[in-house]
């Protein structure tokens, strides 16, 4: 790890542990995305999104390869909660953005979903991209479904049972 990267962690983890409230009906510490800049994907987006991993459970669409992602591309997020415990795993894990076990769509990383607007919607990886962000990271590794299906960005993962 890069000299000072031990020290960005700690100062990280140390920031989440502050800002962090405590909601009495989920009975987790929780972090808003708007405290990070990601705002909460509204309804009708969210919709729009479920209607593309629809189109891709049906085969019609597949997910792209991993790739670097701008962390200022991803326009919204369909959680609007970061939980402190999840936050501070992915803070203090080495893996970054891999996850350890495979998502429903099959995936280890983050999932952005491309509307047909060009609009990005983070449907999975919320908490990895906040860590990426508060390590002060420009980039984060994930994989986009492209409502498009443009085959730069939608390439090679189908669904896993396929």
């Amino acid at each position: 790890m890069k000299e000072g990267g031990w020290e960005r962690r700690e100062q990280a983890v140390a920031m989440v542990r502050k800002v962090c409230t405590f909601d009495e009906d989920e009975q987790i510490h929780c972090i808003s995305s708007e405290y990070l800049g990601l705002r909460t994907a509204e309804t009708a987006e969210d919709s729009k999104g479920l209607e593309v991993i629809r189109r891709w459970d049906l085969g019609e669409l597949k997910i792209g390869d991993p790739r670097s992602v701008p962390i200022e591309s991803v326009d919204a997020s369909v959680q609007g909660l970061f939980i402190r415990d999840v936050l501070v795993h992915y803070l203090s894990d080495s893996l970054g953005t891999i996850s350890a076990d495979p998502s429903p769509w099959g995936t280890r990383l983050p999932l952005i979903i491309e509307l047909s607007s060009g609009e990005r919607l983070l449907y999975d990886g919320t908490h990895r991209w906040a860590a990426a962000k508060l390590l002060g990271r420009r980039v984060f590794t994930a994989q986009i479904l492209s409502a498009k299906g443009d085959t730069e960005v939608g390439s090679a993962l189908s669904r896993p049972d396929r």
